[in-house]
């Protein structure tokens, strides 16, 4: 028989095992298997290495990949990145030259990408969804295009005069009106159309008059220049920058607004800002808010972490609203978080800036933690302003027979624009808006252009300045002259080659006189600054106020911030928001915004310049007033004279205002501004021959609850030849879509609820024809079509887990998703469990949380959106951050074969990608800047480190104590070091490691040391750089079994396979012990004992004199104090049978015939 017993090994792969004990682990599965698979089964080898193939950006995260596949040869395909909060692409086949594409600062995290065609435009793009903005994306010309996704409309009504003869003809129909929209030429996108144009007179524009800098509410430091955002100067702005180098925090709040001067019908806040951003790495973000409750509830207008272009932000006002409630605030900070990515910071931001949002909430969180970082933003605030529609409005139309118009728009900002659509209502189509036609920007079709002066001067004025800008303060002209008020530098820019058509002059103010005589002014124009070019209006009337002074009194005390008389005696406070008017001495019409006041002095608004007075000089305290707005002109009048586009330019082109009869009546110009009307879109079609009716329902994605324009996290399809999307905080549980075949248009009745409110949902998926959604508990299905009127329908499915992260899904022959305890797979049914026999540990379960085993970390379910899960090659790669150390874990699952394996990476992969159209091509982005692709023998220079180890194999017997001789090793080291560790009883020791060396397949024999233990297990690793190739095949242990230890041990009754009477002479006992052993010996009735003293610990064959005995049944008793292995194999005894003149024969010690029968306790 052979000393030792063979136990072969194959290392074949049935994956990680870590859910049961090492001792338990069947023999094909590992404890642990990183860089480690079977290329070919039966034989395990290192992964394929990384080959960088360009940098991106460089230090910075890569985490999202894309592919954008064209059918369009004269469009290459590309690939996309998100990297940090920016956007880059690169077009294929070489993919080496990264372009970034600007104008969207991005959240930080993994962006929504999915493949859309547009009806009218035959190549892909890529639509493009974060919390901060969504996009959309195509190459082509030049440099291609990225675009904002929907277009903003116009914000001023169209204006249309008599073009001349045509074929027009309002006659025996209503007169006619315009509106329009802007278009994109590529994807034929149409915005909502501008309001109906109104009468004149029948819009008005309100400011605040106040501000709190900073806001006491959210705290930080102040703004500059507050005043500049409710002065009605486009050019000017007040501005806030934090860093993110230290924690900081900026605030404003503007409040007091003016008086409405009517009954509105409709109503719109609108703010002008601009984001400015620099720097890379940590968190800034700028928001605006506004109240229309006082502050008790706010709302969000805009909210970003980058730059974004000047815009004019609108929201709704619900009619009634009393603007004394409505204020704006305007917060930035930056913080450098220790801790926590950008990403998680910017991702809480995004979601609680549905209501009053103020740093303390991320302080709360611990995320403002101390600076870092390179980060800044600048939010400029150039104009605050109500805009309102009276209610005795009425629409602004034009009767026209048998003529043309010429109708003038507004020129888009957005570059996405290539045309503007025009349509009309009117003549034998009253009830319709029809389109009239598409005009081309690059025809320059647009005319209307506006600006306020920037110079004021007049002769015998007070103060002329006060005239720039629509604040309450006002040139004043109390003369019995006709001077005039000059105002120019109105930095107009007109299209080159345009026609000037007309030109509109709007005026506000009033004037101190109960006779409409005396409050009349005439307004003309000038070319030069100073001379009246072509004709003057006349007789233009001011509304009466004579803003009666509510303190008149002679300055006794004060200085530059403070003016007063120590005899008076006003109510504290009551003045704060009125004006403080010098009336006498050389700085006589000099008014300042008063910001409190006590009994004896008034105290001048922080934001407003020193008041240089003597003692003396008198003064007053007036209200606000009311003023008119008069429009003279307009898009046909030329004032009596012709027009250049030089001539509008120039700096000297202005306006002159003058007293119209020489009375001596106070008049008050508050503000000017003036209208240019050049070129504009000829409309000469018949009403027969119109097109298509308008659509209302073109929304820029997407019309929330609160806020226009919510930017969706997460996008899906094309379904129903739709986009999908949700994550609106405001309607956690819907899901939005866009119009068929329109990315751009998204309606606003366009979203579905599908399970409970509040419920929120985390991401959708196409798959099998079916589009799916998942909150964090259940998955429903979007059946379309299947309710007359009802685009989608939703029902639950029988999927009874959820989605815990956006990322976590992904699809290819079925659903695959992680949930908070698992990762599973559904194809529309009941899921099934991908983790329950192998990794299920590392997630949390009913008892606890994931915890940590055999090197590999639970999952950190506080960082979702670092959880990813990708497919490759009938693979997923589960991706996601360790409990433990922080450090990202990428598991990857066998979808053929059932199996999971680990990987890991030099540098650090943020996230993999399998890209589509190609044989075989998983591109990986790194920590550091790089994207490579999975091939090659290294991780693009340095080498890969790969380990595995087996369960802890006990040869059947779980107990029993084996002496492990020899392992032997079927290998090929490929000229590296394979490095075996053997480790023993159930991994508590190891034993001294070997190293295998050498080229080509081989034997390789490991000494065990005949190493005594219950169970072995072995660890293989090795260090593969591109040179070397090791597989390994099988190994094969060879050892024999040891007798349990224990502390009693008992023989059946034995014979000896002798009859009748029998005689034991002595005994031979091997045996190992620490402490005395007692020896009873049973026969026939009678007992005796024997002590076998201590072997010290050594296996000893200890010599036993049996006492005189005759018996014909034996049994042996072993009893120690301390446990002891007992050989029998090597215990013998001599006995002969009783008158018999045979000698003594030498057997098996405690009866052969019952060795496999013998009781061990």
């Amino acid at each position: 028989m052979p000393r030792y017993i063979k136990d072969p090994r194959k290392l074949a792969d049935t994956g990680i095992q870590l859910r049961t004990p090492v001792d338990l682990v069947p023999a094909t599965q590992y404890t642990r298997l990183n860089n480690v698979l079977p290329k070919i089964e039966g034989e395990l080898r290192t992964r394929d290495g990384l080959t960088s193939i360009a940098t991106v950006l460089a230090s910075s995260e890569i985490h999202t990949i894309f592919r954008l596949n064209q059918g369009v040869p004269s469009v290459l395909n590309e690939r996309l990145f998100g990297a940090d909060q920016r956007f880059f692409t690169t077009v294929l086949p070489a993919g080496t030259v990264i372009v970034e594409r600007t104008g969207q600062t991005f959240d930080g995290e993994k962006l929504s990408i999915i493949n859309f065609r547009f009806t009218n435009d035959e190549a892909s793009w890529a639509i493009i969804a974060n919390r901060a903005g969504m996009r959309k994306y195509r190459g082509g010309v030049g440099t291609g295009y990225y675009q904002k996704l929907g277009i903003t409309p116009p914000l001023t009504a169209a204006t249309a005069v008599d073009g001349g003869s045509g074929n027009l003809n309002s006659t025996g129909g209503t007169e006619y009106d315009w509106r329009y929209t802007y278009v994109n030429g590529v994807t034929n996108s149409e915005s909502n159309p501008s309001d109906v144009a109104l009468t004149a007179g029948s819009s008005e524009a309100k400011r605040p008059t106040a501000n709190t800098n900073p806001d006491s509410s959210f705290g930080g430091t102040a703004f500059t220049n507050p005043a500049n955002a409710r002065d009605g100067d486009s050019a000017t702005f007040a501005t806030g920058t934090a860093a993110s180098s230290s924690e900081s925090r900026l605030s404003c709040l503007w409040l007091t607004w003016e008086a409405s001067g009517g009954t509105e019908s409709a109503l719109f806040l609108k703010v002008a800002a601009e984001f400015i951003g620099g720097g890379t790495s940590a968190t800034v973000v700028g928001t605006i808010y506004y109240t229309l409750d006082g502050g008790t509830t706010w709302k969000t207008l805009v909210t970003t972490n980058g730059t974004k272009a000047r815009e004019t932000y609108s929201a709704p006002i619900p009619i009634g609203t009393a603007f004394v409630d409505i204020q704006v605030r305007a917060v930035v900070f930056g913080s450098g978080a220790t801790d926590i990515r950008a990403a998680t910071v910017a991702r809480l931001v995004f979601d609680i800036v549905g209501g009053d949002f103020s740093t303390t909430d991320l302080t709360n969180e611990g995320i403002l933690t101390g600076g870092g970082g390179n980060k800044t933003l600048e939010l400029r605030v150039y104009d605050i302003r109500t805009d309102s529609t009276l209610a005795t409005a009425t629409d602004s139309t034009l009767a026209l027979v048998n003529k043309q118009a010429l109708v003038f728009v507004e020129a888009p900002t957005d570059t996405q624009v290539t045309s503007i659509r025009l349509y009309r209502r009117g003549g034998t189509l009253p009830g319709s808006w029809n389109r009239v036609g598409d005009f081309a920007l690059s025809e320059n079709p647009v005319g209307i252009i506006s600006g306020i002066p920037g110079t004021a001067a007049g002769i015998g004025w007070s103060v002329p300045n006060f005239a720039k800008l629509l604040d309450n303060k006002r040139a004043l002209y109390d003369n019995t002259g006709q001077d005039d008020l000059r105002l120019t530098n109105f930095s107009l820019t007109i299209p080159n080659g345009a026609t000037i058509r007309g030109i509109e002059v709007q005026i506000e103010g009033n004037a101190a006189d109960a006779v409409a005589a005396n409050r009349q002014i005439r307004v003309g124009l000038t070319k030069d600054g100073t001379a009246l070019a072509g004709a003057r209006k006349t007789a233009v009337e001011l509304n009466e106020d004579i803003m009666t002074p509510l303190v008149s009194s002679t300055a006794t005390l004060g200085s530059t911030r403070t003016i007063g008389n120590g005899g008076l005696s006003m109510v504290v406070n009551a003045h704060a928001g009125q004006f403080v008017r010098l009336t006498s001495g050389f700085f006589s019409g000099e008014m300042r915004i008063i910001a409190s006041n006590t009994a004896t002095l008034l105290t001048i608004n922080a934001d407003e310049p020193d008041l240089i007075f003597v003692i003396g000089d008198s003064f007053e305290v007036q209200p606000v007033g009311t003023n008119t707005t008069k429009i003279e002109g307009g898009a046909s009048d030329l004032w009596g004279t012709t027009w250049t586009e030089a001539e509008i330019e120039a700096s000297t082109f202005g306006v002159l205002i003058s007293d119209n009869d020489a009375t001596a009546a106070e008049l008050r110009i508050d503000a000017v501004t003036i209208i240019i009307y050049a070129n504009g879109l000829e409309d000469n079609v018949a009403d027969v021959d119109l097109g298509s009716t308008l659509e209302l329902d073109n929304d820029v994605p997407v019309s929330s609850v609160e806020v226009l324009e919510r930017s969706l996290p997460r996008v899906w399809g094309p379904f129903d030849e739709r986009v999908l999307g949700c994550g609106d905080p405001d309607r956690p549980e819907s899901v939005y879509f866009s119009k068929r075949g329109q990315a751009d248009q998204w309606p606003p009745q366009n979203h579905i609820e599908t399970g409970d409110p509040g419920e929120a949902l985390i991401n959708g998926v196409i798959y099998n024809t079916r589009s799916f959604v998942f909150s964090k508990e259940r998955m429903f299905e979007l059946v379309p079509n299947i309710v007359s009127g009802v685009t989608f329908k939703p029902f639950p499915t029988p999927c009874g887990r959820g989605l815990i992260a956006p990322n976590g899904l992904v699809v290819s022959d079925a659903i695959y998703f992680v949930a908070k305890d698992g990762v599973y797979l559904t194809t529309g049914g009941e899921e099934q469990s991908l983790v329950d026999d192998s990794i299920k540990p590392l997630f949390p379960t009913q008892s606890g949380p994931g915890r940590d085993v055999g090197g590999y970390e639970a999952i950190d379910f506080t960082v979702l959106e670092d959880i990813e899960l990708e497919w490759h090659n009938d693979e997923l790669y589960f991706t996601y951050k360790g409990v433990t150390t922080g450090t990202r874990q990428t598991l990857i699952y066998d979808l053929v074969r059932r199996r999971w394996r680990a990987a890991t990476w030099t540098p650090e992969v943020v996230t993999v990608y399998s890209e589509v159209s190609t044989v075989s091509s998983l591109l990986v982005g790194s920590s550091t800047g790089l994207y490579y692709e999975a091939q090659g023998n290294d991780d693009q220079g340095t080498a890969i480190t790969a380990s595995l180890r087996t369960g802890s194999h006990d040869q059947g017997q779980p107990l029993n104590t084996k002496q492990y001789g020899v392992l032997l090793v079927d290998c090929d080291p490929g000229d590296a070091t394979v490095i075996v560790t053997p480790f023993i009883n159930g991994e508590d020791s190891s034993l001294a490691p070997t190293n295998l060396t050498g080229l080509g397949r081989q034997i390789f024999t490991i000494d065990l040391l005949e190493t005594e233990a219950r169970n072995i297990s072995f660890d293989f690793s090795w260090v593969k750089t591109s040179a070397q190739t090791p597989i390994l095949f099988q190994y094969e242990i060879l050892y024999f079994m040891l007798p349990v230890a224990t502390e009693h041990w008992a023989s059946d009754e034995t014979s000896f396979g002798l009859q009748g009477w029998l005689h034991l002479r002595d005994l031979y006992v091997t045996i190992r012990s620490t402490a005395d052993v007692t020896l009873t010996l049973n026969f026939d009735g009678t007992t005796q004992t024997y002590t076998i003293a201590s072997t010290g610990g050594v296996r000893q064959k200890v010599y036993v004199q049996l006492a005189p005995n005759k018996g014909k049944l034996y049994k042996f008793e072993f009893n120690s104090s301390a446990a002891f292995n007992l050989f029998e194999g090597s215990s013998e005894i001599r006995v002969k049978q009783w008158l018999t003149s045979l000698g003594y024969q030498t057997l098996p010690a405690f009866g052969g015939e019952q060795l496999d029968r013998t009781i061990a306790v």
